[in-house]
């Protein structure tokens, strides 16, 4: 099982983490943008699922900028109502499918500096910026949750003070570990 997830809020710098590694390590990357808003119920269920089979089966390491199991609970909570699916369902996704995250990088910069970012513009969804904080908030309590409660194994990514070269190192642990 071989499943990296760089989660995190909009104009954190998972996109350019996930960049400036491949760019390190190509040999490791197998790059997926699980990003985007699934539309349906079934779209979520079938990126979920489709995420638990590259994992398994795939040679090189599966990298995703977000997992639908990380950020949907959050962005839909607060930016798209009613959610694909209730709180109950995650919870049980959780239990049976997060066994298949080697690990998750959460990018976090300061609070200021991700408001800054989004101010300077980019592809970010609508009602980002105006509801920053409260996404931080909700991606500080399921980080905090999927490691206390799953066991998730998480490292944390502020590019202010880490540049990628130094975060290669921690990366290629999760190499040596399988």
């Amino acid at each position: 099982m071989s499943l990296i997830v760089v989660e995190g809020p909009d104009g954190s710098g998972k996109t350019t983490l996930i960049a400036a590694l491949r760019r390190r390590s190509p040999k490791y990357f197998w790059g997926v943008r699980a990003s985007r808003n699934p539309g349906s119920f079934s779209n979520l269920v079938n990126a979920c699922s489709w995420l638990n089979v590259a994992a398994l089966h795939s040679a090189p390491l599966v990298v995703t900028d977000r997992h639908p199991l990380v950020s949907e609970p959050i962005y839909a909570t607060v930016l798209r109502r009613p959610a694909l699916a209730t709180p109950g369902w995650f919870k049980e996704k959780w239990q049976t499918d997060l066994h298949c995250i080697t690990c998750l990088i959460y990018c976090k910069p300061p609070r200021l500096v991700i408001a800054e970012n989004l101010l300077k513009g980019g592809q970010q969804l609508v009602g980002v910026p105006e509801n920053i904080s409260t996404i931080i908030d909700l991606y500080d309590g399921l980080i905090s949750e999927l490691i206390d409660e799953y066991g998730i194994k998480v490292r944390y990514y502020d590019y202010l003070s880490s540049n990628p070269a130094d975060f290669q190192d921690t990366f290629e642990e999760f190499f040596d570990e399988e």
